[in-house]
């Protein structure tokens, strides 16, 4: 085999080698969820009723106790929440009941939480209430 052709196949091995690695980096990578919104009700940018709850749905439990949840009225205003609960047939929901019957417009959520590597994560997302009851 000539020189030319040796470097070729070294080269060759060499990017599987490299795509193997990354495969294997993406693979483990996808495995180091750590604790974020999955889902909520209500939706986010969702048109709904006036909610008697909402309810949402995280990747992973969070630390007993850390969990904040936050409903802010189209003026600013806190909407009165009772506490926040862990549902206990599934322990990464989380839920507030809505104290009122809210009027229309648009609230926002917020939540926080601390999930099992000790990283305090927040975030926050709106739905809308229709006028229409």
């Amino acid at each position: 085999m000539d020189s030319e052709s040796e470097r070729w196949t070294i080269r060759s091995k060499l990017c599987f080698v490299a795509a193997g690695a990354l495969l294997t980096l993406g693979a483990a990578s996808t495995n180091l969820v750590h604790f974020a919104l999955s889902r909520s009700v209500p939706a986010a940018d969702a048109t709904v009723t006036s909610p008697a709850e909402v309810r949402l749905w995280f990747t992973e439990a969070a630390e007993a106790g850390t969990v904040g949840i936050r409903v802010v009225d189209p003026a600013g205003a806190a909407v009165e929440t009772a506490d926040v609960v862990q549902d206990r047939a599934d322990t990464k929901i989380y839920s507030v009941a809505v104290g009122r019957r809210l009027s229309a417009g648009r609230y926002t959520v917020s939540w926080r939480g601390v999930g099992d590597d000790g990283h305090t994560v927040q975030g926050n997302y709106a739905f809308t209430v229709s006028a229409a009851q």
